[in-house]
């Protein structure tokens, strides 16, 4: 059995959480996902096996790594939607397989990270269901809108990252003050403290007393903490994208 993530009853742990926007909570559920974790370490495991028989950039033998079957999902297990993750010989990448399988693009993320940087790090993949918004031209008065300006007589890709910046930034404030505004994160923190004391074997009376939840209040957290880890926190993430 793998350690908990977090000591259920460190209340510090759990209030540094505050402020986190809806795509930072989604992958504080998936690195509690046993699945996850255990997919990772086969995962990591395998990889640093690959850089200790070729090398790591820029000394790696790329034609060498292309060649071993490592290198690439295991093709019982390759499923639709891992896009962008075929390399040239027709199989699907082990690395971008593993993320498109948990929904996000980008390196597989240790779930002993604790914060990683979104959307550096972390990448949520985008919903199938999303849809871009189209260009406003006059200054949106809604407070889920932003316009911004360029100037056309300046470079344009500095003045594109510093949007991209600004976008990221915004959104992560509005999400994290619409979690705050619904009194979400007192629920999530609580998902989160009873995953991690289920994970660390303690009783569900003692859990519940720990959480100060009735019997029906605790049966409501411990199925909402378990529809997070069946799927729950892409709902979360879909945010990133919102």
């Amino acid at each position: 059995m793998l350690p908990p993530i977090a000591d259920w009853l460190d209340a510090d742990h759990y209030a540094a959480l505050q402020g986190l926007d809806p795509a930072e909570w989604a992958w504080q559920f998936l690195r509690r996902h046993p699945d996850y974790r255990a997919d990772y370490a086969w995962f990591i495991a395998r990889w640093r096996a690959l850089e200790a028989a070729y090398g790591v950039p820029p000394q790696r033998d790329l034609a060498a790594w292309k060649r071993d079957p490592r290198a690439y999902a295991p093709e019982a297990q390759v499923e639709e939607g891992a896009i962008g993750c075929v390399a040239e010989n027709g199989r699907t990448l082990v690395e971008c397989w593993l993320g498109a399988k948990w929904g996000f693009y980008k390196f597989p993320v240790d779930p002993q990270q604790a914060h990683p940087a979104i959307p550096e790090t972390l990448l949520w993949r985008d919903p199938e269901s999303y849809t871009p918004p189209t260009l406003q031209a006059a200054p949106p008065r809604d407070p889920a809108q932003l316009a911004l300006l360029f100037d056309l007589e300046q470079p344009l890709k500095a003045q594109l990252e510093a949007a991209r910046r600004t976008l990221v930034l915004a959104r992560r404030a509005l999400a994290a003050q619409a979690g705050r505004r619904f009194g979400l994160e007192g629920e999530w923190r609580a998902q989160l403290r009873l995953l991690d004391g289920q994970a660390a074997g303690v009783e569900a009376s003692r859990l519940r007393a720990g959480l100060g939840l009735t019997g029906e209040a605790y049966a409501a957290c411990d199925a909402a903490a378990q529809a997070q880890l069946a799927g729950g926190y892409r709902q979360l993430a879909r945010r990133h994208w919102a």
